[in-house]
């Protein structure tokens, strides 16, 4: 159905990617719930949960933003394929 990981991505910043969920499981929540639990399990672990998506990946960005992500500039990134990702960090999960 759905699936997401946690990605070491610093010693202090772990990273949701991974997250697929099959077309005919789409817009039913279970994307949504997979992201939430991997970015409680970063969270618990003392992390900071960060999440990367291609600007144009829309419903990862709503996704992203339901469970409690906050969308962050992109650090001066200088290649074209950094400055076309939305990056986000999360407060608290939902």
């Amino acid at each position: 159905m759905a699936i997401a990981a946690a990605l070491p991505f610093s010693q202090a910043a772990w990273d949701v990617s991974a997250v697929h969920t099959d077309d005919a499981y789409c817009r039913r929540g279970y994307g949504k719930s997979v992201v939430s639990f991997v970015a409680a399990h970063i969270l618990q672990e003392g992390r900071v949960a960060t999440c990367a998506t291609l600007d144009r990946n829309l419903p990862m960005i709503r996704t992203a933003q339901s469970v409690g992500f906050v969308e962050v500039p992109a650090a001066q990134a200088e290649d074209i394929e950094a400055q076309q990702r939305a990056y986000f960090k999360a407060i608290e999960a939902k």
